[in-house]
C-alpha cells in the first residue's frame, strides 16, 4: 500500500466538531459525530487531534454510546455488511 509522507494513519473517529464546510447542514461546531475519515482513499488520518471527513461519512454519535465504541462502528459495521 503506497503512502506519501507525512502520513496520518487511521480511519474509524469519533468526537466534536470543531468546524464544518460550505453547505453542510447534517452536523454543526459542537456535535458529537462519528465516522470513517478515509486514510489510504485520499483522505486524513484519523489517529491525529484533528482530521476531516466527506460530510456524507459522518453521522451524530448517539448518546447511548461513548466515544469509544462509536469511533468502532464503521468498520465494524462495513465488515459486518453482506456482499452483493
Amino acid at each position: 500500500m503506497p503512502l506519501n509522507f507525512p502520513s496520518v494513519l487511521g480511519g474509524d473517529f469519533a468526537g466534536i466538531v470543531a468546524e464544518v464546510g460550505e453547505g453542510v447542514t447534517n452536523v454543526k461546531t459542537g456535535d458529537e459525530v462519528y465516522g470513517y475519515a478515509g486514510a489510504f482513499l485520499g483522505g486524513s488520518g484519523s489517529l491525529a487531534e484533528y482530521t476531516s471527513a466527506s460530510v456524507d461519512k459522518v453521522s451524530k454519535k448517539p448518546k447511548s454510546i461513548d466515544m469509544a465504541t462509536a469511533a468502532s462502528l464503521p468498520l465494524a459495521g462495513a465488515s459486518a455488511s453482506p456482499s452483493h
